[in-house]
């Protein structure tokens, strides 16, 4: 068995690359553009694929919550990458002991793929709805208000965080002081004094208050009407979860939540504390476990707390009791404990161990014991009282030194005794506001209202400070100018919802029901950004509302449009000669393109811009060189003003998208400068996602290649190349093996080799498919990646598509393969029921072999393609659809073969289909 890691979640959701210039991409785009998950780290993805590939089980041992279950199909994802035959298995564990690690052993199950999919859902949902309205947000209020410079960034959770602050902030800014009143009356006797609480405990009319103020004069006497004495307890706490370890660090420690689960996740690797994170405050330890616990902290002499430790173990002291048990359970990690001596710490960490640990030993005590004695009086017709205790047992408040219960005695009073009263006094008192958000209620109000989860709120408080929506002083949370104008313009607009809490907690609602099975992930997420559209939508029609709140906290900023070329080029729209202006902020400075007559900004990139004499034929504008402020000399490409950020239906691809197009990117076919980009297939490499797409130089017009959009972001290496010369047309029929378009390749006599034309038509053309292709001595050049079969390339011909669909038949003499290849190889009718399954469990292909020894012998094979196909294997001839046969240990139906030897000829016997478990066993046995 080999043990690996990864350190949290594998995998991020990405848009597409080209969405990621902000200007060049309209941002209600973004709710439908496709998402895909890409590896964070290269490192983890590289060690878990080279264990995967001689490896025949994974058995994940992640966290058992939602994000536990998404993590582990991320690496079984990766792992199935190299590997299909994996069998995957789940461990299921509460706990580190050897208890629990030794049942989820012995009880593997499968993968919970509805909670992965909650998360899944989760994450897009988010990624969504945050891209979107953070930059409509920030493009609007950035270029326009002066020291808004950072993003001004939205998230479903962070919001609502935000919201909290600014709530408070309002209730105690706008709070009216009020005065009320109070009777007090003190007995004072020998050694104590006394004071008795009335229990009206307050008023707020003086009239009414000093009526009954003269009565408590007159009679001037308190009758002891009542004394209750009864034992009282403090109970210990439960036993600590994270929400809980970061109110007792901001209240005890003054750590902030970010600062506390910084730490935590520090002692957590050093091996001293349990994992930070979990929402559960109940032990299933057993006794003996949680005391073998108790004893690490008990022989160490550098914990002041030792000898507490070493006396709950002593059985003749009697102090130890079972931790209490708390009502939340999250199946995946213990309460925090320590696990090892913390005696070596020092500074913030040595503290933080310290709390936990004193926490841990009072979990593991008994209540504290008190009597406590009430005695009741009247005066004047009102009711007062007064109360004492006396500490019986301390127990747990030995080491839990950050609770606080003290004595407090009163004189013995005996029911019906009349006393005077030393002083009556009717009492003036105001009225206090609300204080503003500490952490520590911050924290309680995001986890009551279940924003973010337990693992993430220190990182949405993080993100509003970060953000400057708030400042924190003395662990108090003060919204900044920029949080309140948000939140009080979206109040305004009528949103308020995205501010409050309610809708992430229906949401969250609704992740549950995935987890149910109730609803699908596409259903939920279609939900919601489907809400979330509808009020974008309204949003950006109430944008002016927006603006004018924030203008009441900044000033405007101011735009200044500069002239830098007085005439570059032709207005499309006018017949008018435009300039070249800088316009926009100090901040953000933006070039266009301006025509005065028109008096309309056409956005451009940043570079050195010359007219190029040359209309474009869509939009009439001119059509501008390009250069670099670099290199201004040496042009790079062309652009046309209009289409650039208007880039016409149709002639660009994913032209919604883009927002960005540049000559080379267009596909106009009367278009002298058009790069006649087009897609050929869906690149198969994992982890890209992109697109292959045909491409001319930009420089030269005989020169083409197939190129992958992933190599500016990931450096895709997947490419066709073509002869020099040669020109290439993309068609609308695609390769029957793959799908990809096939294209025309039209060879020049006399330029090319001359024994290349024995393949072509008369005029020197062919019809293929590159990834097909093995003739023209490797002219064509597959790199980076080869589908198909594992080393080679695809075999399947054109020419064997049947002519009805495949009019191209008919361009090509000779077909795709050998020099001479004979008869193409035809694939057999699709066999239904009698088919054996591979191990991808899937009914496999029925195929016809082309091979010298073998050819028009029939096989089956997977049906997949690519690196995905398993290596099953077996000849039509030797496989008998037997209900009989064995299964193998693989549990898959075996393949029946016939004994050629001269001691078991004509024997037939069962053998694993794939080979892998030595599955083997005679049929007649």
């Amino acid at each position: 068995m080999v043990v690996t890691s990864v350190s949290g979640h594998l995998m991020e959701l990405e848009f597409p690359a080209e969405t990621k210039n902000w200007r060049a991409t309209s941002d209600a785009v973004l709710f439908d553009q496709p998402v895909r998950k890409i590896v964070k780290d290269a490192a983890i993805e590289k060690n878990l694929m080279q264990e995967a590939r001689n490896a025949t089980h994974l058995v994940c041992w992640l966290d058992c919550d939602r994000e536990g279950e998404n993590i582990s199909y991320e690496v079984i994802q990766v792992c199935l990458s190299v590997n299909p035959r994996l069998r995957v298995l789940r461990a299921r564990f509460s706990s580190l002991t050897q208890r629990d690690l030794q049942g989820a052993l012995n009880t593997l199950g499968a993968p919970d793929e509805k909670s992965s999919l909650a998360v899944d859902a989760r994450q897009e949902i988010d990624l969504r709805i945050g891209s979107v309205f953070t930059r409509w947000q920030t493009k609007l209020l950035r270029e326009r208000f002066q020291g808004i410079q950072k993003i001004v960034s939205y998230g479903p959770c962070q919001f609502p965080t935000l919201g909290f602050v600014v709530s408070r902030y309002w209730e105690h800014k706008g709070f009216t002081p009020e005065q009320f009143h109070f009777i007090s009356l003190e007995h004072k006797t020998d050694g104590s004094f006394v004071k008795f609480k009335w229990a009206r405990d307050r008023i707020y009319d003086l009239t009414s208050a000093a009526l009954m103020y003269q009565r408590c004069c007159e009679d001037g006497q308190l009758k002891i009407k009542k004394v209750t004495r009864k034992s009282k307890s403090k109970w210990r706490p439960v036993p600590l979860a994270t929400v809980e370890l970061q109110k007792l660090a901001a209240r005890h420690l003054r750590f902030g939540s970010e600062k506390t689960m910084r730490i935590a996740e520090t002692l957590y690797q050093e091996t001293v504390l349990s994992y930070p994170r979990t929402e559960t405050d109940l032990f299933t330890m057993t006794d003996g476990e949680l005391q073998n616990l108790i004893k690490i902290q008990a022989t160490d002499d550098n914990h002041t707390w030792a000898p507490y430790a070493s006396n709950l173990l002593n059985p003749a002291a009697n102090k130890y009791q079972r931790p209490r048990v708390g009502r939340h359970d999250d199946k995946a990690h213990p309460p925090i404990h320590p696990t090892k001596s913390g005696g070596h710490l020092t500074g913030d960490k040595k503290l933080l161990y310290e709390l936990v640990s004193r926490h841990f030993l009072a979990c593991c005590s008994k209540d504290a014991l008190a009597d406590e004695v009430v005695v009741y009086g009247e005066c004047g017709e009102e009711d007062f009282s007064t109360s004492g205790q006396t500490i019986v047992a301390k127990n747990y408040l030995e080491v839990y030194t950050y609770d606080r219960w003290s004595d407090s005695t009163i004189p013995n009073y005996e029911e019906g005794e009349i006393i005077t009263p030393t002083s009556c006094t009717l009492n003036d008192g105001t009225t206090t506001a609300p204080p503003l958000l500490a952490e520590v209620d911050l924290i309680a109000t995001m986890d009551r209202n279940q924003i973010g989860t337990d693992a993430t709120i220190a990182q949405h408080i993080k993100t509003i400070k970060d953000r400057g929506y708030v400042t924190v002083e003395n662990m108090i949370y003060t919204p900044t100018k920029l949080g309140l104008a948000l939140v009080e313009a979206y109040d305004v607009m009528g949103f308020a919802a995205l501010s409050l809490p309610k809708l992430r907690a229906a949401m969250e609602a609704d992740l549950s029901q995935i987890v149910s099975g109730r609803r699908s992930h596409g259903d939920v997420v279609a939900t919601y950004v489907s809400r979330y559209r509808e009020i974008f939508s309204e949003v950006q029609s109430k944008k002016s509302l927006l603006v004018d709140i924030v203008s009441r906290w900044y000033p405007a900023s101011e735009v200044v449009v500069r002239v830098v070329t007085e005439v570059l080029s032709v207005c499309g729209s006018c017949g008018q000669k435009g300039q070249l202006v800088d316009s926009g902020t100090d901040e953000d400075v933006q070039q266009s393109f301006k025509c005065v007559h028109c008096d309309i900004l056409h956005p451009l990139p940043r570079g050195v811009f010359r007219p190029k004499g040359f209309s474009c034929p869509l939009c009439n504008f001119e059509v501008l060189d390009v250069a670099s402020d670099k290199t201004p000399d040496k042009v790079t490409h062309q652009l046309c003003p209009h289409c650039f950020s208007n880039p016409p239906a149709g002639e660009i691809e994913n032209h919604a998208v883009m927002g960005s197009m540049r000559c080379f990117q267009c596909v106009h076919e009367s278009c002298a400068l058009a790069g006649k980009t087009q897609k050929v297939w869906s690149c198969p490499n994992r982890n890209c996602g992109q697109d292959l797409s045909l491409s001319r130089s930009k420089h030269t017009d005989d020169t083409y290649w197939i190129g992958c959009k992933g190599y500016k972001t990931h450096k895709c290496p997947h490419s066709v190349n073509f002869p020099r010369g040669a020109v290439v047309t993309l068609l609308p029929q695609k390769c029957p093996a793959h799908g990809a378009s096939l294209v025309k390749i039209q060879f020049r006599f006399g330029v090319h080799n001359a024994e290349w034309m024995m393949y072509c038509e008369p005029d020197f053309s062919v019809v293929t498919c590159c990834w097909c292709e093995q003739r023209f001595d490797g002219s064509i050049q597959v790199k980076g990646y080869q589908p198909g079969t594992r080393g080679g390339r695809l075999h399947t011909p054109v020419g064997s598509i049947p002519s009805q669909s495949n009019p191209l038949q008919q361009l090509n003499r000779v077909g795709l393969g050998a020099r001479n290849p004979g008869p193409p190889p035809q694939r057999a009718p699709e066999q239904t029921g009698s088919a054996p399954k591979c191990a991808c469990n899937l009914e496999c292909d029925l195929r016809t072999a082309n091979t010298e020894a073998n050819r028009g012998r029939q096989f089956f094979i997977c049906k997949k393609g690519g690196d995905q196909k398993c290596n099953f294997f077996v000849w039509a001839s030797e496989y008998i659809p037997d209900q009989n046969i064995p299964r193998c240990t693989c549990n898959e139906s075996c393949i029946v073969k016939t004994a050629a030897t001269e001691a078991n000829k004509g024997r037939r016997f069962a053998k694993c289909a794939t080979g892998k478990c030595g599955f083997f066993e005679w049929l007649n046995q």
